[in-house]
């Protein structure tokens, strides 16, 4: 959290380059977006490939959100990306068994499958360490794909730039942020 007693403003749409404007107009109001969106030579770009992560990855969107939830839990200032993630986990089959194992930090759980367990691992060892063992990586190819395993790495490096986002702009969770980002379709396209 920030020692300022004034939080970073968020950018008015109305006050948005016309490409930002746009963007900003076809996603969910969330305040993360307002705060990404002060870039705004960058944020259209960096929508289409957000957008990407969350809708567009060959990586089951379960374990999408085991791996982000993973990376909240273990980053200091990650409490708004642990909460929006949450709801959005819940809908893409996590369980209530499989979030209380992650927040309190046993992925050895047996809610978990084989396959739960190293992605978990391989994703708090990026975000703790910035590389995983390569043994795990081995492993986690074979369970998965090539493909899969950079794809979490984006999405860990992705959750990273988030949590150093809502960190410095001092960002409360909002609420129905699932409903709200399920709820509508990615409108921004892909640079």
């Amino acid at each position: 959290m920030n020692d300022e007693t004034a939080p970073l403003p968020l950018l008015d749409p109305a006050r948005a380059n016309p490409a930002v404007r746009e963007a900003l107009a076809g996603e969910p109001p969330l305040k993360l977006l307002q705060a990404i969106a002060n870039a705004q030579s960058a944020f259209p770009a960096w929508l289409g490939y957000a957008n990407t992560l969350l809708r567009g990855l060959t990586l089951e969107p379960r374990h999408r959100e085991l791996a982000m939830l993973q990376v909240a839990k273990v980053t200091p200032h990650s409490e708004y990306e642990w909460a929006q993630h949450v709801g959005l986990a819940r809908k893409r089959g996590v369980t209530e068994e499989q979030l209380a194992a992650i927040d309190a930090g046993d992925i050895e759980a047996d809610c978990f499958a084989p396959v739960d367990r190293m992605l978990l691992a391989f994703a708090a060892a990026l975000a703790r360490d910035g590389v995983a063992p390569r043994s795990l990586v081995d492993e986690l190819v074979d369970r998965l794909s090539l493909e899969q395993v950079v794809e979490t790495i984006l999405l860990v490096s992705h959750m990273l730039l988030l949590a150093r986002v809502s960190a410095t702009f001092d960002l409360q969770p909002e609420a129905a942020a699932a409903d709200q980002i399920l709820g509508r379709p990615a409108t921004t396209k892909n640079p």
